[in-house]
């Protein structure tokens, strides 16, 4: 949920690598690999986290831009 709310919400080339992670945490379980799905579950919440905390971080910055140079215009 987090990785497809990362691709909408987030900063989306972030939360495609989120959702490419959790895509493989159910087969890697399926297939018994318990370490490798725990791996990419907590790489997928990394990126999630990544991509919904860089998007606010952007808009700051992009406004704070616009700010200055209307500012100094």
């Amino acid at each position: 949920m987090w990785a497809v709310l990362g691709i909408i919400v987030g900063f989306f080339p972030l939360g495609i690598v989120a959702t490419v992670h959790a895509c493989r945490v159910s087969s890697q379980f399926l297939a018994g690999n318990v370490e490798q799905a725990n791996a990419s579950s907590r790489k997928a919440l990394r990126w999630s986290v990544a991509s919904l905390l860089t998007m606010p971080a952007l808009l700051v910055v992009f406004i704070a831009y616009g700010l200055l140079m209307r500012a100094f215009a």
